[in-house]
């Protein structure tokens, strides 16, 4: 799958609806989906991807990539939730992680089923990089 990255500004303000399930159609038919960047730290970088009012966080482990991993507790759903936060460095930059970013996508996208040619990324980047 070829995928292009479009950087978008961050909105004034955005949405989303709790328990929202993601619509993976809108994904077959436009090939875009939006993937939000935001800093948890001054090294760790939290990836969210976004369609229509469903927001979800792709925070995945991933081999070959340092990572920082996260243990919290969700008061939505009562359960531990283990993120996965791209590591910033030197070595791990914007284009490392824009590969990092492709590799989540397309094991999202083949675990829901959805085969493309190609996929545009809207990246709005809220200061992470």
């Amino acid at each position: 799958m070829k995928i292009n990255f479009i950087d978008v500004e961050p909105p004034m303000f955005s949405s989303f609806t709790v328990g929202q399930k993601p619509d993976f159609n809108i994904v077959k038919e436009t090939k875009t989906i939006t993937v939000e960047i935001n800093s948890i730290t001054k090294t760790r970088i939290s990836t969210s991807f976004k369609i229509k009012e469903c927001s979800m966080g792709i925070n995945w482990e991933m081999d070959g990539y340092k990572q920082f991993e996260d243990n919290s507790f969700s008061f939505l759903d009562y359960e531990r939730k283990k993120s996965h936060y791209f590591v910033k460095s030197k070595k791990q930059n914007f284009e490392r992680y824009k590969e990092y970013v492709s590799e989540v996508l397309i094991k999202l996208l083949t675990g829901f089923n959805v085969e493309l040619d190609e996929l545009n990324v809207r990246l709005i980047n809220h200061n992470a990089f």
